[in-house]
């Protein structure tokens, strides 16, 4: 049974009692180095909402399995790339949530969520900690690649604590890239050959768990899924970025243990 409801991001559709999770397995490049903790994250999240989480490898699939699949999708998780078109097929008003390699950014997910009524979040790599799969000689490599960028007058520097990238072009904006998907665009921004050239770098997530995990309960905050949130709540951001923290502060600790039992 599918519930329509009205809130601040608009009208959305959820199943009644509660949240289907669908994450996109990738198997070739630009992959999740550490998918299995990942998974086992994601599980928690769900199991502490009530909620379901299936993967799925959409390759593997017919196009009418791949629509058949999403039908009652609230929120599909998955890396940049094509799997994400099967957003297409979740009942308007979803979720999706697109993981991005190393300051990697292209918005025609996000666009074309927008076109369908869906609700679009991204969360983009933008730390030695996650990036090229935590193969750290790449990582050092292409940090000092972007310091030897800086005499070119392109990029003037960035700060990993804060996320900022002071740019000549474009100015300062911070990571993730909200420039992208407000009202001002930085139209030139993903074909940047910085950018374009880390497209099919691996990531891994577990260092980030912090950062990702906001993101993913900002989503289910805005839903309704979380205990306590609410239309009130969603639409009000300071009560929403309480809601998050708390949100965080619950499944850290939860996510750990988890991870701590895990057959190693």
């Amino acid at each position: 049974m599918l519930r329509h409801e009205t809130g601040p991001l608009g009208t959305y559709v959820r199943s009644h009692h509660r949240p289907v999770v669908m994450y996109a397995r990738r198997r070739t490049k630009r992959t999740i180095s550490d998918e299995a903790a990942f998974l086992r994250a994601l599980q928690v999240v769900v199991d502490t909402l009530g909620g379901e989480l299936r993967t799925i490898e959409f390759k593997s699939h017919s196009p009418l399995s791949q629509a058949t699949h999403m039908q009652d999708v609230d929120l599909l998780v998955g890396i940049h790339g094509a799997d994400l078109t099967n957003l297409m097929w979740m009942p308007r008003g979803s979720s999706v949530l697109e993981l991005n390699p190393l300051w990697y950014f292209h918005p025609r997910f996000k666009l074309m969520a927008d076109k369908l009524g869906h609700h679009y979040h991204v969360w983009t790599c933008t730390s030695p900690r996650c990036a090229f799969g935590g193969v750290e000689d790449s990582s050092h490599f292409f940090w000092s690649h972007i310091k030897a960028l800086h005499s070119t007058g392109l990029y003037l520097g960035y700060n990993d604590t804060t996320r900022e990238i002071h740019s000549v072009m474009y100015g300062k904006y911070v990571w993730p890239a909200r420039k992208y998907i407000g009202p001002t665009v930085c139209e030139g921004c993903a074909h940047l050959s910085l950018y374009e050239e880390r497209r099919e770098s691996n990531i891994r997530m577990m260092p980030m768990l912090d950062e990702w995990l906001a993101e993913v309960g900002d989503i289910f905050v805005r839903r309704g899924y979380y205990r306590g949130s609410s239309t009130a709540v969603a639409d009000n951001d300071v009560k929403r970025a309480a809601a998050v923290s708390r949100f965080v502060s619950e499944l850290r600790p939860r996510i750990l243990a988890a991870e701590e039992a895990a057959p190693k």
